[in-house]
């Protein structure tokens, strides 16, 4: 059937079928795209605009199959015009409301009684169109016209009117538009106006003229116009948000279109002489006409271009540390993607609202500070286009209507286009900016792309700013390390006379020492570090006697590190930053491991320590690493504080919870200090006698972390006698106590700083 139906047609009609299947690729690749939009914004413009293109497409089917192919079938060729001419309607209507919902300045009651205008208009189009003998009476195939009911020009008077409303509003809004809008209009407003006017001249006023309808079929090629405009406020001035896919379609289909054009058009022509002329012209021009379809497509060139750039921008940007060094390379860089922009960057302090870097020639600077303040109240931290702030500030209700007149003062007067917040989700630490455009605005890609390197050059300046910080700060510890050194020999050289002074001094002293341990971390994580790449010899070989050095000092800054640790422990509880990762493992086995590696330390005190229970598998769940820090204390304890005996642990298994008991033949605790044992920084005279270097803050996180498992701890003790520590665990860690998505991340940025600094 579909050969003979090929067979029927003309060459001529051969080749306006395939002008029509291009026109409704065309059509459906912008109903999807305005669909996508649609689903995208949830905007109701965007909605009536893919309802439009559902009947354009219902349209040009039905003219093609009326016009093109009336001879060649058997359909019904009236009803097929009376369809055309309620899809049309219904085309025309729809692509109205998207105008006058997009483009015009009605206030709310005035749009909805212009929609419910329109509607009345379509029902009454739609009834009169199919029903029988109003506006087709009957379409005659042989004669090639259809014969006109008597409300014919009552549907052209109503499309007229509909069309009038929207384009005189967008005629009149056009000099008040601001932004993106305006360069919508003045491709949009131009281009709708000549297809109208084509469109009523082949559909409605030359077939009346010339009694034929067969004018009709250049209808849908005359839309090409408007499909044009579309194309080009789509792609350049953002009118909807094509996929990349469809760009790649639509591009694939338009240079078929215009290889067709040109073979219908050589077709057609009989002088050979014309015929040659008009080759040369077209091989001179195909060239530029080809470029400009991939521009306003898919931007092949230029994209690619353009990820070459960027990812040489970001190979250069994750080497470099300084902070001053790292923007200018970012704003050299970034010129090649953006060419012929001028690009710049502003970086601020987040806390102290501080500018660390700007580039020159930036005033009114003020303006960043309070956008800093905006964007950090809210989620949402998207690039922001001159257009777009000049569309705010229409709206006379807008919330920031005072910040966005600002910010478009301060992106005019230094000629900005498009500014960018430094953002990666976690911190705002400045703004990426890219000079105007002379002519148009920028497309989509453009702003993906000056989004990219916003995100990126931000985990780069973070990473910039916080080496630039960890240096200053190091500087700052040792001078007042320096400086409290002078002060306590001064106290010294005056001790006999200053005794009073000198415990005030002291009394600072530890205080300092106390707050200044959270900071003193990573400088001790550095001198572990390097001393140990010196004892691997990764700077050359050491002697003999400077590496038994070296691992004294080592050994002096493992155990400065466990003071710090346990005092930063303390200050993480105190804050609320104990962040426990339940893990399935066998405490017995984890109990018999501290026991065994603190068998030698009881040894040499002559004392005995022994595992003595007959339990060897308790498979519990919990933070395995937090609770083997709470038996390394306990245990530990134990030894240090017992002259003679021994210390014997036990564990005991019920249903759902281990008791683990540790005891010992140690000096005790007094009756009446019981109460201060769990406290944080809390030492008995006694045990400050047997071991004065201790920080009195072991059993208050040990008691923390096992509360923290839904766990309990106490005690059992006589002075002098000895003290028994009970320790009960649940098998099952408390669904209740379980971290949540918050406590994860903290544990992940503890690890990451943990590793960076083991690493550095």
């Amino acid at each position: 059937m579909l050969n003979e139906l090929l067979q029927s047609l003309s060459e001529f009609q051969i080749y306006l079928s395939v002008i029509y299947i291009c026109i409704l690729l065309i059509n459906f690749y912008l109903f999807i795209s305005t669909t996508f939009s649609f689903y995208k914004t949830q905007k109701i413009g965007f909605l009536f605009y893919s309802l439009s293109h559902i009947f354009t497409a219902l349209w040009i089917i039905a003219v093609y199959l009326v016009v093109i192919i009336a001879n060649t079938t058997v359909l019904n060729n009236t009803l097929l015009t009376k369809i055309s001419f309620m899809a049309s309607a219904l085309s025309i209507y729809f692509l109205a409301l998207y105008l006058i919902t997009e483009f015009a300045l009605f206030k709310p009651f005035v749009h909805r009684i212009l929609v419910s205008i329109f509607s009345i208009f379509a029902l009454i189009n739609v009834y009169i169109s199919l029903a029988p003998g109003l506006v087709v009476v009957e379409y005659f195939a042989e004669l090639h016209r259809a014969e006109y009911g008597p409300y014919r020009n009552l549907f052209a008077i109503l499309l007229v009117f509909s069309w009038i409303i929207p384009l005189i509003a967008m005629f009149i809004y056009y000099p008040k538009s601001r932004g993106i809008q305006r360069f919508q209009l003045k491709f949009l407003i131009p281009s709708l106006f000549v297809t109208i006017l084509f469109l009523f001249g082949t559909n409605l006023l030359l077939p009346t003229i010339i009694g034929s309808s067969n004018v009709s079929a250049l209808g849908p090629i005359f839309i090409s116009i408007y499909f044009a405009a579309l194309f080009y406020s789509s792609f350049n001035y953002r009118l909807i948000n094509v996929p990349r896919i469809i760009r790649g379609l639509g591009n694939i289909t338009l240079k078929i279109a215009y290889v067709l054009a040109i073979y219908f058009f050589l077709d057609s022509i009989e002088n050979s002489s014309f015929s040659i002329a008009f080759l040369v012209v077209i091989g001179a021009i195909s060239s530029t006409v080809l470029k400009i379809i991939d521009r306003y497509t898919i931007e092949i060139d230029d994209s690619q271009q353009a990820y070459a750039q960027l990812e040489i921008l970001l190979n250069t940007i994750s080497k470099e540390l300084n902070l001053i060094k790292l923007c200018s390379e970012i704003e050299d860089l970034s010129r090649s993607i953006f060419r012929g922009h001028t690009t710049s960057i502003i970086v601020m302090n987040s806390k102290s609202r501080t500018i660390l870097y700007k580039s020159k020639n930036l005033r009114g600077l003020f303006v960043v500070n309070k956008l800093f303040h905006q964007w950090a109240k809210s989620d949402e931290h998207r690039v922001l286009t001159i257009e777009e702030v000049e569309l705010v500030l229409q709206d006379p209700d807008f919330e920031n209507l005072v910040l966005y007149k600002e910010l478009h003062k301060f992106m005019t007067r230094n000629d900005i286009g498009l500014i960018a917040p430094l953002d990666k989700k976690v911190i705002i630490n400045g703004v990426f900016m890219v000079s105007r455009k002379k002519e148009g605005i920028f497309s989509m890609s453009e702003i993906k792309f000056a989004e990219s390197i916003a995100n990126n050059c931000s985990v780069a300046i973070s990473r910039a700013m916080l080496y630039k910080e960890t240096r200053d700060f190091a500087s700052f510890l040792e001078d007042t390390v320096s400086q409290r050194t002078i002060q306590l020999q001064q106290a010294n050289a005056q001790l006999e006379t200053l005794v009073t002074e000198l415990k005030t001094v002291d009394q600072a002293k530890s205080e300092f020492i106390s707050i200044a341990s959270h900071q003193l971390r990573t400088p001790i994580s550095i001198i572990r570090g390097y001393i140990s790449m010196l004892l691997d010899g990764d700077f050359g070989p050491v002697p003999d006697e400077q590496k038994m050095m070296l691992g004294k000092a080592q050994q002096s800054v493992k155990q400065l590190i466990n003071i710090v640790e346990d005092i930063l422990n303390a200050s993480r509880i105190e804050q609320g930053r104990l962040v426990i990762t339940p893990e399935a493992f066998n405490v017995a086995e984890l109990v018999k491991t501290v026991t065994s590696e603190l068998k030698q330390k009881a040894t040499k005190k002559g004392l005995s320590l022994d595992y003595i229970s007959e339990i060897s598998n308790v498979q519990i769940e919990g933070d395995r690493n937090k609770l083997l820090e709470v038996f390394m204390n306990i245990i530990d304890n134990g030894i240090n504080y017992t002259k003679q005996g021994g210390i014997y642990i036990n564990v005991e298994e019920t249903k759902d919870k281990v008791l683990t008991s540790i005891k010992d033949s140690g000096i005790g605790i007094p009756k009446e200090s019981q109460d201060k044992i769990f406290k944080r920084f809390s030492r008995l005279d006694n045990a400050k006698k047997v071991r004065p270097d201790g920080t009195g803050i072991g059993l208050y996180i040990a008691k923390t972390i096992v509360e923290s498992h839904g766990g309990k701890i106490w005690f059992e003790s006589k002075e002098n006698i000895g003290t028994t520590f009970f320790i009960e665990l649940p098998k099952l860690f408390p669904k209740e106590l379980l971290p949540d998505e918050e406590d994860k991340k903290m544990a992940a940025t503890q690890l990451e700083s943990l590793t960076t600094i083991s690493k550095t």
